[in-house]
């Protein structure tokens, strides 16, 4: 009987988060099946790409980013609990985490990593980087074929490029792993005659981060 219910159970919609929690209040036996690390897991797989529920908006003149709901049914319609001074932007989202980024805080402040569902934020250690143009935060297990469906709140890295126009167009980039607490040793090429400007947001294939940086490709 406990098969036929979770058999039914993985069918509900995963773009109405509610729908979980209204099944758990069923019964206790509902809320323990529900609640079991391997209904979660197969519940993840069956429907594999999550649906976007909301998305993560830097606004101007404002005083931290918004979330903005992409689906009527979603809890995420209040601004994110996270204290920043003036300025605080969302450098990247990936993974169940979002790096933010807040130029105005203290230098042990400037970069954290916040987890949007539980509310945590985990401040970095100051870079020691002279200004950050571009960053990615992605699952530490990514280079192990992670499928990402469990990784939520595990370890993670967040790779920093900082491109300094005034050294010949150099680039330099950096990698914070939470296991270590730290960050990795300094790499940095020089790429020539290169115009600054702001970098795009980065796209992650496996555990290979790439930034377009006017119309070229830095892996």
């Amino acid at each position: 009987m406990a098969d036929l219910v979770s058999e039914i159970l993985l069918c509900l919609p995963p773009e109405d988060p509610a729908c979980l929690i209204r099944a758990s209040l069923v019964c206790k036996a509902w809320l323990r099946l529900i609640s079991d690390g391997t209904f979660l897991h197969c519940y993840r797989a069956f429907h594999r790409a999550p649906p976007l529920l909301t998305f993560l908006a830097n606004i101007r003149c404002n005083s931290e980013p918004r979330f903005i709901p992409f689906t009527a049914p979603t809890p995420f319609k209040q601004p994110p609990a996270f204290v920043c001074s003036r300025h605080p932007r969302v450098m990247d989202c990936r993974h169940g985490r979002a790096l933010l980024f807040d130029m105005w805080a203290d230098s042990e402040g400037s970069l954290s990593v916040w987890d949007p569902i539980t509310g945590e934020r985990q401040v970095l250690p100051e870079p020691d980087c002279w200004y950050i143009t571009g960053a990615a935060v992605l699952c530490a297990s990514a280079a192990a074929g992670c499928d990402h469906l469990d990784c939520h709140g595990g370890p993670f890295l967040v790779v920093c490029l900082v491109i300094i126009p005034v050294a010949g167009g150099t680039m330099e980039a950096r990698v914070y792993s939470s296991d270590a607490g730290s960050w990795g040793a300094q790499a940095s090429i020089q790429l020539g005659s290169f115009s600054f400007g702001e970098v795009n947001f980065p796209v992650v294939i496996g555990d290979e981060v790439y930034f377009e940086l006017n119309l070229r490709i830095l892996k």
